[in-house]
């Protein structure tokens, strides 16, 4: 399953372990410990809760991966004006800037308790999201998001419990079905994003109407693609995880880049 190290962490009995955090590897966390993680930049803390594997500050941003275990965030570190915590589950995408939850994953769900702040939920597309309220009655008749449905993601606010189940096994041999579903999810959502990057770079190109539909498609293609990652990298090594990965690493680029047209031959220019 990739490369993986083993995190003690802090116990009832202490600190046990400190330094720096690798991002590029599964941390395993050990039963009843917390593994408290401080991003250099923002100085913003995540907290998880063992029995845990899960990858912090991926790809050195204030993005977290969860394939199970538990996640705490506390408001009042590191918060800034358009500074957005990422959390990446099997079936889900969290975002949000200031929050108290606790997220919960586990192989077949992801629970989402908000006790204050605002958090936007997105759902895989073999994922089903339900979201009650503390008393047990649903945000929707349905069970489902559509009242506070915001460019495909679900805002959930204090006082809100949110379940996001997977609509098909994510363990064993199932997993690789999974995640090419995952793949089938995150390449056309990141070629959408990519389309309309240049169109936005085009002379005569209406900002006013492009700039707001290239923001949300970008978050549409993170979500779908960083799920399509996380379930990928979590498959034990094989000729077709390679594969994948690759695809889901492509299509990761293509939305994050511009193609350049002012040179002769396909140019692609990294935007942040």
């Amino acid at each position: 399953m990739g490369d993986t190290a083993t995190l003690e962490a802090e116990t009832d009995a202490g600190l046990v372990a400190m330094g720096e955090v690798p991002d590029d590897v599964w941390l395993d966390v050990a039963s009843g410990a917390r593994f408290v993680a401080r991003h250099p930049a923002s100085t913003r803390e995540t907290v998880f809760l063992g029995p845990a594997r899960v990858r912090a500050c991926v790809d050195h941003a204030e993005e977290s991966w969860l394939l199970r275990g538990g996640f705490d965030s506390v408001p009042g570190a590191g918060e800034r004006p358009g500074g957005e915590e990422w959390v990446i589950t099997p079936v889900a995408s969290i975002r949000y800037a200031a929050v108290a939850m606790r997220v919960s994953v586990s192989d077949e769900e992801t629970d989402v308790q908000v006790a204050k702040g605002t958090v936007y939920m997105w759902a895989a597309g073999d994922a089903a999201m339900r979201i009650t309220s503390e008393a047990g009655s649903p945000l929707a008749a349905d069970g489902g998001p559509s009242r506070e449905n915001d460019e495909g993601w679900a805002r959930v606010d204090g006082g809100f419990h949110v379940k996001i189940r997977a609509g098909r096994p994510t363990t064993g041999a199932a997993r690789e079905g999974a995640a090419n579903a995952a793949l089938a999810q995150c390449r056309p959502a990141a070629k959408v994003a990519h389309d309309l990057a240049d169109q936005i770079a085009a002379p005569d190109a209406s900002l006013a109407t492009l700039a707001p539909k290239h923001v949300s498609a970008r978050r549409e293609a993170r979500a779908a693609c960083r799920v399509a990652l996380l379930r990928i990298e979590s498959l034990a090594p094989s000729a077709t995880r390679d594969s994948d990965l690759a695809a889901a690493r492509a299509a990761e680029q293509s939305w994050r880049s511009l193609s350049d047209t002012s040179t002769e031959g396909p140019q692609v220019s990294p935007m942040p």
